[in-house]
């Protein structure tokens, strides 16, 4: 994990959350990897933050890095979204309702071995905290 909570809270207060997310999707490929690793950091163990990330239009976002084919992004994105939707069903149902599930299901079929692996602990985790309604839509879309 890195970073020291003090500089955490520095990015948080500085307002920079929305604005990570803004630049997220016209990306470079390498700064997408780096801003899906610094929402992770923000979120990880952090409430507040996590709530403030998924306010700001984190989980779309990120769904357009999962659906991105690369799987350097595809793994950061998976578990900054695995992060953010632990405990939230919220989070979870947004994730559904925002077509997440197909490029989730493309991961759980990847040929690379740790794509595969990132997605399916996400994927247990919103089976998990999602609630009965995304646990159906995973299991319809044969994610389960």
């Amino acid at each position: 994990g890195g970073g020291k909570p003090e500089n955490k809270a520095a990015v948080v207060d500085a307002g920079a959350i929305p604005v990570l997310i803004l630049v997220l999707p016209a990306a470079a490929p390498e700064v997408q990897i780096h801003i899906a690793v610094i929402l992770y950091n923000l979120a990880n163990s952090a409430p507040a933050r996590r709530d403030a990330i998924t306010s700001a239009g984190a989980v779309p976002a990120l769904i357009d890095l999962i659906a991105s084919g690369i799987p350097q992004i595809q793994k950061e994105a998976a578990d900054t979204l695995r992060v953010l939707a632990g405990g939230n069903q919220p989070a979870c149902m947004e994730f559904a309702a925002s077509g997440g599930i197909p490029p989730l299901c493309g991961m759980l079929k990847s040929a690379n071995a740790d794509v595969k692996k990132r997605a399916t602990q996400f994927r247990d985790v919103l089976a998990k905290s999602g609630g009965r309604g995304v646990k159906a839509a995973l299991e319809s879309a044969k994610a389960m």
